[in-house]
C-alpha cells in the first residue's frame, strides 16, 4: 500500500525506491515459498510461476488500494476532521467547562479559557503565514 499512497502522493522517487526494497525484501520470502514446493516435485517452471505470482499479485493489488485510497481519504478528511473537530467542543462545553466553573473558580477557569483561545488563534496565524 506504501509504493500506492508515495505514487499518488506525487512521491515517484520514493515509490520506485520502496517497490525495490520490498521487491528484494521478498526474494527471502519467495525462496521460503519455492523450497517446499520443489521438495515435493513440482516442476521448476511451475515453482518459478506460483513463487512469481505469490509476490507480485498482492503487491500490485494493495499498491492499486492504497493509490485509489488517497484519492477517497483526500475527500473524506475534511468531513472526518470536521466531525472530529465537532466531538472534541462537545466534550469541552459539554464536560470541562461546566466542571472548571463548578468549584467557585468561574473567572478564573473563563479568563484561562480566552488565553488559551487567543494563543490559539495565534499560533494559527503564525503558523499559516
Amino acid at each position: 500500500m506504501a509504493i500506492g499512497v508515495a505514487f499518488a502522493s506525487g512521491l515517484e522517487e520514493v515509490a520506485l525506491v520502496l517497490a525495490v526494497v520490498i521487491g528484494l525484501q521478498n526474494v527471502p520470502d519467495g525462496f521460503a515459498f519455492a523450497v517446499p514446493m520443489a521438495e515435493i516435485g513440482m516442476s521448476n517452471l511451475r515453482v518459478i510461476w506460483y513463487t512469481t505470482l505469490s509476490g507480485v499479485v498482492p503487491q500490485v493489488v494493495a499498491s492499486v488500494f492504497g493509490f485509489l485510497l488517497v484519492s477517497v481519504a483526500t475527500g473524506l478528511f475534511p468531513v472526518a476532521s470536521g466531525f472530529a473537530a465537532g466531538a472534541m467542543l462537545a466534550v469541552v462545553f459539554r464536560e470541562l467547562i461546566p466542571s472548571s466553573h463548578g468549584h467557585g473558580h468561574a473567572d478564573a477557569a473563563t479568563a484561562a479559557f480566552l488565553v488559551g483561545f487567543v494563543l490559539l488563534v495565534v499560533v494559527d496565524a503564525v503558523v499559516a503565514i
